[in-house]
């Protein structure tokens, strides 16, 4: 799928990877999480080359990353508690009660008190996106992976959890990597992109690829200006 793709994501900022249905986005966030394998070239997460390396070494990085999967992939038949308490109970030797205080902690840091006892299917879709992150960040994971974190939600669900990454971000110095096809999320939080475009890359600050002379790149950038908004107006008020 990927042609002599080279790409940097800096340790400790936001990089959202940008692409049409089929570029690839889903496939590389794999790629890095360890899910897949290359046929070629290589891949360091964390220090790390993770194509090709052993099952032991494969462990230790993904014990270093954080996975919101694109869904939720939430299991069905387990309660919102028991979703977040799997990667506690599976990674770490910690009594229950330890367990049960930092889920509790987990689910209140995004909005989600009270919702212990329900199953995924007595969820909504912004709550899901939000279990969801919440399990992939129950480890205290140092790279977060989220694959379409905004897709088929509304507006004020879609802040907030933008807010809630930037706040990450910010607030731990966690390292984000976003695949993700909503421009205005994008283009607010994004310290670097990557647009994915036959199986290559273009790279750079979102300023540096709304200006891009690449007219595909400006096309699908400006797909997601709201009415009225000039491309160059959205890049002079990112935060």
């Amino acid at each position: 799928m990927f042609r002599g793709l080279s790409a940097d994501f800096e340790r400790g900022t936001i990089s959202v990877i940008l692409g049409g249905s089929g570029s690839g986005k889903s496939t590389l966030l794999r790629l890095v999480g360890g899910l897949i394998r290359p046929g070629a070239g290589s891949i360091r997460v964390a220090g790390e080359e993770v194509a090709g390396c052993s099952a032991s070494t494969l462990q230790r990085v993904r014990r270093k990353l954080g996975m919101m999967f694109q869904g939720g992939a939430l299991l069905d038949s387990l309660s919102v508690y028991d979703n977040l308490a799997l990667p506690l109970r599976e990674r770490e030797r910690l009594s229950e009660a330890d367990v049960a205080d930092r889920v509790r902690q987990q689910l209140c840091a995004v909005g989600l008190e009270g919702t212990e006892k329900l199953l995924p299917g007595q969820l909504s879709g912004g709550m899901i996106k939000r279990a969801a992150l919440a399990r992939a960040l129950i480890a205290s994971p140092e790279i977060l992976l989220c694959d379409e974190p905004f897709s088929g939600l509304d507006p004020v669900t879609v802040r907030r959890i933008e807010g809630l990454l930037v706040d990450l971000n910010r607030s731990r110095g966690m390292t984000v990597l976003v695949a993700s096809h909503h421009i205005q999320s994008t283009l607010r939080m994004a310290d670097g992109l990557l647009m994915l475009l036959d199986g290559r890359g273009i790279s750079g600050t979102p300023a540096d690829l709304l200006a891009c002379e690449d007219e595909r790149v400006r096309e699908f950038l400006d797909e997601g200006s709201p009415p009225g908004a000039a491309p160059s107006a959205l890049a002079g008020g990112l935060a």
